[in-house]
């Protein structure tokens, strides 16, 4: 599984500072109980997400891609819409050599999957994106992580977005992803942590696959990086599954 990091703004910034440990344990642990209680893991919200997709207006070498009656990761990055990917690189996008050219350089810059459904790019902040495939609507669901980098550098953004061919349109989709359960899960997983270690220090991030159609999510601080979340795709929609334990 590709491991991609870079850690969210909305779609998911997860991170609860450190106290100042010339307080007591009790004290600590009642301040960290109330700024957990307090702080919001839902990331459906997707500020940049949705900026990334707000501009609707397609070139004509973009409308042709949309008339495709089956896309491939590719053709979605192509139809993302110049004003975002362009936002602070002095060059132009408004032919499909010229971002093609622009993006897929080197390997660092970004590569392509097309038979996975995956890609990485660096237009301007880092991109990811993954195709899902909706067997049971017959539609394609794009998973797009923005921005990440180490923590607690950057904070990294997630949502998931579909393309309306019809109306030539990105649409938000909060369907496929129940951000209110994975909110639940990540302060319990952030409460056993501050009780078992009295580390009050949670960055999640959520790692898009590759290959195969699971996602994985994990405690950012954790060395080991091991899951604490997955997200196993159904064929229309993921269901969320705890992978640690409840132990004090």
């Amino acid at each position: 599984m590709k491991k991609t990091y870079y850690s969210i703004i909305i779609t998911l910034f997860f991170f609860l500072s450190c106290r100042n440990k010339e307080e007591t344990h009790s004290k600590n642990k009642v301040e960290f109980k109330e700024e957990i209680e307090s702080l919001s893991f839902i990331a459906n919200e997707g500020f940049l997400v949705k900026k990334l997709i707000s501009n609707q207006k397609l070139y004509p070498w973009q409308v042709e891609i949309s008339k495709k009656s089956k896309k491939n990761i590719l053709d979605y990055y192509l139809l993302l819409p110049e004003e975002q990917l362009n936002a602070e690189i002095e060059q132009s996008y408004k032919t499909k050599e010229s971002r093609l050219n622009s993006t897929f350089k080197t390997p660092i810059n970004g590569r392509v999957n097309i038979r996975s459904g995956f890609l990485t790019a660096m237009p301007d902040v880092s991109l990811t994106m993954t195709l899902f495939k909706d067997r049971k609507n017959k539609k394609d669901i794009i998973g797009i992580e923005l921005g990440c980098g180490e923590p607690p550098v950057q904070y990294c953004d997630y949502g998931f977005v579909e393309f309306n061919s019809n109306k030539n349109k990105w649409i938000i989709n909060n369907s496929v992803f129940s951000w209110k359960k994975f909110n639940n899960y990540c302060m319990e997983y952030a409460k056993i942590k501050n009780q078992k270690n009295d580390e009050d220090l949670f960055w999640a991030n959520i790692i898009f696959p590759e290959f195969g159609t699971d996602l994985k999510i994990i405690d950012a601080y954790d060395p080991e990086e091991k899951s604490i979340l997955v997200g196993i795709w159904n064929g229309e929609k993921f269901e969320l599954k705890k992978t640690f334990t409840n132990e004090k």
